[in-house]
């Protein structure tokens, strides 16, 4: 059976549609190793998106 490259495994589709969802991640490449930049970008994102929100 052949994996979709451009979907989550089935164990981070959850999390993987909250990030989508809530502007911390675009969602591409969700099965490619992340890189520490890509990392940084996804806390910026969740601290101005989401954090302080709250």
């Amino acid at each position: 059976m052949t994996q979709d490259k451009n979907q989550p495994s089935s164990w981070a589709k959850v999390p993987w549609e909250w990030g989508k969802k809530n502007g911390v991640t675009d969602g591409t490449r969700p099965r490619d190793a992340i890189t520490r930049e890509e990392v940084i970008t996804m806390l910026y994102n969740y601290d101005q998106k989401v954090a302080r929100k709250r």
